[in-house]
Order: structure tokens, then C-alpha cells, then sequence
């Protein structure tokens, strides 16, 4: 893996691994960093991305999971679908548990709270522009329950 791009990025993965100082965002950024570089230089083959994540998706036996919803509602195309049919974004949401569907909202609000941590040195519509998750909250009633939930 040295002397390659891709083998330095898995290596800075390694050690934030290893090391007592892994933040969970420097960590996610490294993540990132590897998968971008094996993809970009064919390290990682499409085929291999597919099954890391049929992997991952395993343990919620691949049914709905909240981090597969937060992943499809980020996806532009989907926007730009639910634009049209607002109900479509509902009928995944309602696919989840109570349980999961709290996971969800929270994974808006953290991403939310990620977003202002450093939104002085960056601008928040820019950021915000395509992720599909607006400022405000709205109250939706899905199956009986009526939570606060990002739109």
C-alpha cells in the first residue's frame, strides 16, 4: 500500500484508528478520503463499493434502516421526485420503526448542528443547497405518532 496515493490515505485511516485522538468527523473524513482515492484511481472496484455496503446493510437484515432513508433522502434525483410527489419522501419515513424514525430525525438535527458549527466561515445556503434539509422543522403525524421532524 505505500508509495501510492490510495496506500497513504489507508495508512492515515490505520493511525486515526489506532489512535486515542479518532474523532468521529476526522475519522469520517479519512473514510471518505480512502473510498474517493479507490474509486478514483480503480483500488476499489464499483463491485466492491456495492458489496461493502450490502455488508453494512446486513445487520438490519437490508429492511429499512435510518441511515439507507437519510442516504436516499440526501440523493438529488430524490429531491427533485419529491418535489413532485411530497408523499413519496413520507412513504420511506414510514417504512421505519418508532425507534429508527427517532434515529433519523436526530441524524438531521446533528447534521444540522455539524452545518452551524462552522457556518461563519462558510455560507449556510451554500452549504444547505442540494442536501435536501431546510432550518425550520415542521410537525408531521406518520402512522398514529406526531413528531418533530426536519423537512
Amino acid at each position: 500500500l505505500t508509495g501510492s496515493n490510495f496506500g497513504e490515505q489507508v495508512l492515515k485511516l490505520l493511525q486515526m484508528w489506532q489512535g486515542n485522538s479518532a474523532m468521529e468527523a476526522g475519522c469520517r473524513d479519512q473514510l471518505g478520503a480512502v473510498l474517493h482515492r479507490g474509486l478514483e484511481t480503480g483500488a476499489i472496484k464499483e463491485h466492491e463499493l456495492i458489496n461493502l455496503v450490502l455488508l453494512l446493510c446486513r445487520e438490519k437484515q437490508y429492511g429499512p434502516n435510518p441511515l439507507l432513508v437519510h442516504w436516499l433522502e440526501d440523493l438529488k434525483l430524490f429531491q427533485i421526485y419529491c418535489e413532485h410527489d411530497p408523499a413519496f419522501k413520507d412513504s420511506f419515513r414510514q417504512t421505519l420503526t418508532t425507534e429508527d424514525y427517532h434515529k433519523l430525525v436526530g441524524m438531521k438535527e446533528e447534521l444540522i448542528r455539524e452545518i452551524s458549527s462552522f457556518a461563519s466561515t462558510v455560507s449556510v445556503p451554500e452549504i444547505m443547497a442540494g442536501s435536501g434539509i431546510s432550518l425550520g422543522d415542521a410537525a408531521r403525524s406518520f402512522g398514529g405518532r406526531t413528531d418533530r421532524l426536519l423537512a
